[in-house]
């Protein structure tokens, strides 16, 4: 049965159920307003997304809900008119990170909030194509994954780690060329056995020709598969030991045709061993339409 988190009429729902009347907006037209994630946080719940007021509160893109309800987020002077959201949330070492889209400041395409204040990530992500989408815990550190270049005075191309406070590329990071990133963009980011896969518009991964997916081990980038070279890879998932896939609507791999969702059967975890330079890739392992 579906809770809301609201008394009254103008209650979110969860569980199950309809999600209600929703009472969110942005410039005051709920037609125009998003909801885009939710983050558990020290018992607390986070809503982000494209909205300036949520649960007839004003707020920039981000809402709290405490015991006394829900609560605006400190102003960081978020920009309404210039498509500003925030897509993402994640806990890293008891502190959440925020990714978007966004600029204010040094508030670029990320940014923190450690329980009392909103934080910058050094100068953040910026350029004129420029959005964080995707966090993940890797071997003890934090990756983020989006679309961002180095030709923007970015510190990597579309993946970056977060090492003692310092954002630092992974290689030459995740391009359309050999050296160059193109329009390259990360779209999807799953830690399994012991390896980060990254998904996108993108074919290669520190140089190493790897198609639209790579994984790193943590020295070498590598290439899971030889079939996925064309059109678009999305969103990354966990299933049963399987990685799967959203595949952008029809994409067509030899003469079959993946209609969405595909799934990739992943051997034993191995390291890649020798270094990307060496362009040396992993055999190829079977691809299964669902």
């Amino acid at each position: 049965m579906a809770r809301s988190l609201d008394d009254g009429t103008n209650g979110i729902t969860k569980i199950s159920g309809s999600p209600g009347n929703w009472t969110i907006a942005h410039q005051d037209s709920v037609s125009d307003a998003l909801i885009l994630d939710f983050i558990d946080y020290r018992g607390e719940i986070y809503a982000l997304g494209y909205f300036n007021h949520f649960m007839g509160v004003a707020t920039e893109r981000i809402a709290r809900r405490t015991s006394n309800g829900w609560q605006a987020m400190p102003s960081i002077g978020l920009n309404y008119s210039n498509g500003a959201y925030l897509e993402t949330g994640y806990v890293f070492n008891d502190e959440l990170y925020f990714g978007g889209n966004f600029t204010t400041g040094p508030y670029r395409s990320i940014l923190k909030w450690d329980g009392q204040s909103i934080l910058p990530i050094e100068n953040g992500l910026g350029g004129s194509i420029s959005w964080v989408e995707h966090f993940a815990t890797f071997q003890g550190k934090l990756y983020i994954g989006g679309g961002f270049w180095d030709s923007n005075g970015n510190p990597g191309n579309n993946i970056v780690v977060l090492e003692n406070g310092k954002m630092k590329p992974l290689g030459l990071g995740l391009t359309y060329f050999p050296n160059f990133h193109g329009n390259a963009v990360l779209r999807g980011m799953t830690v399994l056995n012991d390896r980060l896969y990254v998904t996108g518009s993108f074919y290669y991964a520190n140089g190493l020709n790897t198609g639209r997916i790579a994984y790193f081990d943590g020295m070498s980038w590598c290439a899971p598969t030889t079939d996925l070279t064309n059109g678009q890879l999305g969103k990354l998932a966990v299933y049963k030991g399987d990685l799967i896939i959203d595949t952008y609507g029809d994409y067509y791999r030899d003469n079959d045709t993946i209609r969405g969702i595909a799934k990739i059967e992943v051997a034993p975890p191995a390291a890649c061993g020798t270094p990307v330079s060496v362009l040396e890739v992993t055999p190829s392992k079977s691809i299964q339409l669902f």
